[in-house]
């Protein structure tokens, strides 16, 4: 038997959650989160974000990671983590 992950469309935010908190328990990178919700700043509790689905295991990028290694190419990578960005530590969707 198959378990199957359910995610909701829409997340309310809890009191001292940040948008990575949010990210993380949706295992998505942040910049999904920010670019789904044209975030210009941090969440605040009670704020409804759009949760997006996007399918992928989340990676932590190193030095020397790119695009292309990590999606095949920069527009794969661009759609999948909704972000033209790309530095050690970020986490992304691979």
């Amino acid at each position: 038997m198959m378990l199957k992950t359910v995610v909701p469309e829409f997340y309310k935010v809890k009191r001292g959650q940040s948008v990575k908190d949010v990210a993380a328990a949706f295992c998505l990178p942040e910049s999904a989160i920010v670019a789904c919700n044209d975030l210009r700043r941090e969440v605040h509790e009670g704020q409804i974000l759009r949760i997006p689905r996007l399918r992928g295991n989340l990676y932590t990028v190193r030095a020397g990671d790119s695009k292309r290694l990590l999606s095949g190419s920069e527009e794969n990578y661009e759609r999948k983590n909704m972000t033209s960005l790309l530095y050690p530590g970020m986490r992304v969707l691979l």
